[in-house]
């Protein structure tokens, strides 16, 4: 796990000033992290990870096991039992092979009220995993514009938040697709009411004429979660200050059962206020059911 960049952010240095000058501080320390995927470089300026994901389950949505319904240029899903992901703490081996047809360029497939686990909050994050086979079945995701869009839905379906992908954002293999902020704060198409019970996820084609056989596209596990279930406490013990080397390390562990299914670049340390005093680039590293990672963190005054 080589590093790509670290930095105290601008945050930090606050902490920092605020607990060593003040006689009753704003400010409380680190205390917990984060880990994230698809990271830039660092900036002292940034106040979160740039796309954090969940430590802890939250909540299963869909846990892939379920055959989605057909429409328009979508015919229902089958089962996929060799190619799915882990992750939410769900034990389900099946994702869905997405089956198309060549009446439209809309590839569109739906869980209806009734179908899925739980209710979809709008106070909470959400995101699905989607797995391109290889640059032929990427390419005839439409070029321009939106390719990929997922709603979430309540009553008819004309009442929905929605999130949309351009082919540019897509890559092959796995891809996590999440809103990125709460639900309720997504774009929307008529009146959706909170809790939403229906979710469509729609493939956009060049041409009506594109297919996808079974294991082109695979969809996986929709879920939902909010802040908390990003943060994880430091491991017992932690920090720990060596004054003599004016240092200060602390250590998160992520255990067999946390984060599972990421491919996970980044971390950052945070108070009880959320606010990140610190943040790490690293290359990175598949998180499953197997792996166990342990984080050291060093911060030093020179």
């Amino acid at each position: 796990m080589a590093t790509v960049g670290s930095v105290l952010t601008n945050e930090g240095k606050k902490i920092i000033l605020d607990r060593a000058y003040l006689s009753t501080p704003t400010y409380t320390s680190p205390t917990r992290f984060k880990v994230g995927v698809n990271s830039i470089a660092p900036n002292i300026a940034d106040t979160d990870l740039d796309n954090p994901v969940p430590i802890s389950n939250g909540t299963i949505y869909d846990d892939g096991s379920l055959s989605l319904i057909g429409k328009f240029g979508g015919t229902a899903t089958t089962d996929n039992a060799s190619t799915y992901k882990d992750g939410a703490g769900t034990t389900d081996a099946t994702s869905q092979n997405l089956i198309t047809n060549t009446t439209s360029g809309s590839k569109t497939w739906f869980l209806s009220s009734g179908s899925l686990n739980a209710d979809i909050s709008g106070t909470n994050k959400a995101a699905i995993w989607l797995y391109i086979i290889n640059a032929t079945a990427k390419a005839k995701f439409k070029t321009s514009g939106t390719a990929v869009e997922v709603r979430f839905g309540s009553g008819t379906q004309d009442n929905y938040y929605k999130k949309g992908w351009t082919a540019s954002q897509l890559k092959t293999g796995w891809n996590f697709l999440h809103s990125g902020t709460v639900v309720n704060a997504l774009n929307s198409t008529g009146t959706p009411t909170d809790p939403m019970n229906s979710f469509l996820l729609q493939i956009l084609t060049n041409n009506d004429s594109d297919t996808f056989s079974s294991g082109d596209i695979i969809y996986d596990l929709a879920r939902g979660w909010d802040e908390a279930n990003e943060l994880k406490n430091w491991t017992s013990g932690y920090p720990t200050i060596n004054e003599s080397a004016f240092t200060v390390e602390m250590r998160g562990k992520l255990e067999t059962t946390d984060a599972n299914g990421f491919d996970l670049d980044s971390f950052g340390d945070f108070n009880s206020g959320t606010m990140m005093a610190g943040k790490d680039v690293f290359t990175s590293e598949s998180k499953s059911n197997t792996d166990a990672f342990i984080f050291v963190l060093q911060d030093r005054l020179n």
